[in-house]
């Protein structure tokens, strides 16, 4: 049974060489040079996990009654997309793309987000780690995950035979996960049990600029981090890069200083609000 690896870093530069070592060593264990790793980062590297938010329901545990839950989220969601400027057809695809917008805007999902861009994703996880008011330190460290996402597939949909790498969006590997209304007991069973890694859409400026890509959850509710641990996945192809409390400022100041900030994070208004909020010295 495998157990995630974890990788300390103290600085950017640090982070950099552990990229690149992964990097390496997912090449060589798909054999394509052209292989590229997925990265999520967190503010907090102990108490998170990686399961998406409509998996952590605090009322809902059964596959059932969280399924039942996305159907509805999903109805509320589209009986009002005419207002807005959100076009989503009900093939496959329309499916999903639905399910990338209401993600993007906080909508509870069976998504949990990533990006191909290491930076990115460090920026978020020093961003949103907190300071403890009462004492002036952050209670805990920052995490960077680390997917090799053509090794997760191979293993999470290894009795379908899928194409290497993460699936699109219209791939009929996918037909299982897709959203039904309403779920039947058939659709239930039928739907396979491991995260599996698909790539979205760049529906909105901001997934374009975050380099916005998916996995997206079955039947099983459980992390991922724990089902690596379980599931005798590929040995290194889930890796954790922590940056310790006393690390996450100067990293957070370097990264600055080389121009990743609030407003490239997130090229919008809101980006802006809190890049100028963050500058001046406001709580965030």
């Amino acid at each position: 049974m495998a157990h995630v690896d974890v990788i300390k870093a103290k600085s950017v530069w640090e982070y950099a060489k552990a990229v690149e070592d992964l990097l390496k060593a997912t090449q060589t264990r798909t054999g394509e040079i052209s292989d590229q790793n997925w990265y999520r980062g967190h503010g907090r590297s102990e108490s998170f996990v990686l399961k998406p938010t409509l998996y952590r329901h605090p009322d809902r545990a059964t596959l059932e009654s969280l399924l039942d839950l996305e159907t509805e989220l999903m109805r509320a969601f589209m009986s009002h997309h005419l207002l807005h400027t959100l076009t989503a057809g009900v093939d496959q695809s329309g499916k999903m793309d639905t399910l990338f917008y209401m993600q993007h805007y906080g909508v509870p999902t069976r998504l949990l987000d990533w990006t191909n861009n290491p930076l990115i994703a460090l920026y978020f996880a020093v961003s949103d780690a907190r300071i403890d008011r009462s004492t002036g330190k952050y209670p805990e460290g920052v995490a960077i995950w680390v997917l090799d996402p053509t090794s997760w597939n191979l293993k999470s949909l290894e009795d379908l035979r899928p194409p290497r790498g993460a699936l699109n969006s219209s791939d009929g590997n996918l037909e299982s996960y897709i959203p039904r209304a309403p779920w039947k007991a058939a659709d239930r069973k039928g739907m396979y049990l491991e995260p599996v890694a698909i790539s979205g859409g760049a529906n909105t400026q901001r997934m374009l600029a975050q380099r916005g890509v998916f996995t997206m959850f079955g039947a099983d509710t459980r992390a991922m981090d724990e089902l690596y641990d379980v599931n005798d996945y590929p040995s290194g192809c889930l890796t954790k890069v922590v940056i310790e409390p006393d690390d996450i400022k100067p990293v957070l100041d370097t990264l600055h200083a080389m121009g990743y900030t609030d407003s490239v994070a997130y090229p919008d208004l809101h980006g802006l609000a809190l890049e100028l909020k963050r500058l001046n010295g406001f709580n965030l």
